[in-house]
């Protein structure tokens, strides 16, 4: 059984019709545009402070559900350097943490990719541990009072390994920035926060790079680093005309069907009637006046109204 919607949806009129279904696409254009501008957003978000940094992650299409936070410790930021990567994110080469800043003759921006197809961008060295993390506390060292020489101190190992592994490890949680390098020891990675802002310019990547090695080295204890990927102009464009679309349809759509009138039904309740005994009354004046009229004619000298012969 169809429900009453259905049904006055079914005995609606095209163009009714018509409207709601156009209501109803422009609804689904915004929609969509909006979520695929939010799948192909990201930011990263580094804002340092004395103890350490915050690290605020939303990757690609995640729509915000797989947004991360991590801390890091001062210890653990090692450096940062400039870098020249590939449209895959890879480093192709250092320039150190001071490059060259050089401006083509002729060239407005720096943001394009250089003669090799590469771009500027930024990397941070970062520890895998914090170097100021204590393990040899008491728990290690308690129990082995009773070794000593090469034992004790390969049992001192073992456990401050094992309490080593029981750490988060920070690359870990990293992971989807980290890029393979030489550069890289066991205990360190390389972070690369810019995977997704390739054309910026040159200065911004440099400027970067000396507020991070300036909080390195206890210069500066308040930074903040923010990387936001582009709005997708596809998604944009989307809302944009969905947008338009539904202030259309809205101004130009019909959403219920027009009273049809009846002449032939006649309407009854008091302004009925009183149209019917305003209707008599018309006639009643229109009689009275014709007989008013056929008494006034005027007559003539031998007592007949003209128009009128007199019989012999």
């Amino acid at each position: 059984m169809d429900s009453p919607i259905v049904k006055n949806f079914h005995r609606s009129s095209g163009y009714t019709r018509g409207s709601y279904l156009w209501v109803i696409g422009s609804i689904v254009m915004i929609v969509v545009g909006y979520r695929y501008i939010r799948y192909h957003y990201a930011n990263v978000w580094l804002e340092c402070k004395v103890d350490g940094c915050e690290l605020h992650i939303s990757p690609h299409g995640s729509y915000g559900a797989d947004f991360k936070k991590v801390f890091i410790d001062r210890s653990q930021i090692v450096r940062a350097d400039h870098v020249k990567v590939n449209m895959e994110g890879q480093v192709m080469r250092s320039t150190g943490n001071s490059p060259a800043y050089t401006k083509k003759k002729g060239k407005k921006f720096s943001n394009g990719p250089d003669e090799n197809g590469w771009y500027h961008a930024y990397s941070i060295l970062l520890n895998e541990y914090p170097t100021n993390s204590n393990f040899d506390d008491d728990s290690i060292i308690k129990g082995i009072d009773n070794l000593v020489g090469s034992e004790r101190e390969a049992e001192v190992y073992r456990r401050r390994m094992a309490k080593k592994e029981k750490q988060p490890k920070l690359s870990h949680e990293l992971k989807e920035f980290i890029t393979d390098s030489p550069l890289t020891k066991t205990t360190q990675f390389i972070f690369m926060p810019r995977l997704f802002n390739l054309h910026q310019t040159t200065r911004r990547a440099a400027s970067a790079v000396t507020k991070i090695n300036s909080y390195v080295k206890k210069r500066k204890d308040n930074i903040t680093i923010r990387e936001q990927a582009h709005i997708s102009w596809q998604g944009l464009v989307a809302v944009l005309l969905g947008v338009f679309s539904l202030l259309l349809s809205l101004i130009l759509g019909q959403f219920w069907e027009p009273e049809v009138s009846n002449k032939k039904h006649k309407m009854g309740g008091p302004g009925a009637r009183k149209t019917i005994n305003q209707n008599q009354t018309y006639r009643r004046g229109n009689a009275s006046t014709v007989k008013r009229s056929s008494r006034a004619l005027p007559t003539g000298g031998d007592g007949l109204s003209y128009g009128q012969t007199k019989r012999y």
